[in-house]
C-alpha cells in the first residue's frame, strides 16, 4: 500500500492511496469496493501503522477511483486500486 498526502498551497491539503492485492473471487470486501467505484460513493479509510488502542491513525473520506486486475507471468490474478482523498486526513488516536 502506498499513501501520499501533499500540502500546496497554505491550508489546502490532499490525499491519494494506492493499495496492490491478491484478487480473491467471490471476496466480499473486494466487491464491496467494486460496487463504491460503479456508483461513485465514498469509503471512510483507516491508516493504522500499528493496531492497538492508544495507538496513532489517520482518518479520511476517500473516493475510488480506479481499481484493475493483472495476471502477471501467468502467476496469482493481482489487483491494483486507486482512491482520491474527498476531504482532510486526520491525525487522531485508535480507541
Amino acid at each position: 500500500m502506498t499513501m501520499m498526502a501533499t500540502s500546496n498551497i497554505k491550508g489546502r491539503r490532499s490525499f491519494s492511496i494506492s493499495i496492490s492485492a491478491l484478487y480473491l473471487a467471490g471476496d466480499s470486501a473486494q466487491e464491496e469496493i467494486l460496487t463504491k467505484l460503479l456508483a461513485g460513493d465514498t469509503i471512510d479509510v483507516y491508516l493504522r501503522p500499528e493496531v492497538g488502542t492508544g495507538e496513532r491513525e489517520w482518518q479520511g473520506t476517500v473516493r475510488i477511483t480506479s481499481m484493475s486486475e493483472d495476471l502477471p507471468n501467468d502467476d496469482a490474478l493481482a489487483t491494483d486500486i486507486e482512491m482520491q482523498g474527498t476531504g482532510a486526513l486526520v491525525d487522531g488516536t485508535q480507541t
